[in-house]
């Protein structure tokens, strides 16, 4: 993530505090009345977050740029490689 959002021209201040951020992250399991215990998570994007979205984007560009020179994806002469949306992607193939 750090290298996408560098790359991405987000200035290093808001990397660094979002790194920062995103290393103290903890989530906890609620079924019904029951609390699990906490835990830590070192993937994916803060759920509910603003920011989310955006810093998704910024990742699956990576993704995206290194599938269209691959020439892999259908309908017709048009280039369809990937739908996303939030969390949900689709890769399409010819193949």
């Amino acid at each position: 993530m750090y290298k996408s959002l560098l790359d991405a021209g987000v200035p290093t201040i808001i990397v660094d505090v979002l790194c920062n951020w995103y290393s103290k992250l903890y989530y906890a399991v609620r079924w019904n009345s029951a609390l699990s215990a906490q835990f830590a998570v070192f993937s994916g994007v803060r759920q509910g977050s603003c920011l989310s979205p955006a810093i998704f984007n910024v990742f699956m560009n990576v993704f995206i740029r290194q599938l269209k020179p691959l020439g892999v994806g259908c309908i017709s002469s048009l280039f369809l490689g990937c739908v996303l949306y939030a969390e949900d992607i689709e890769c399409f193939s010819n193949l």
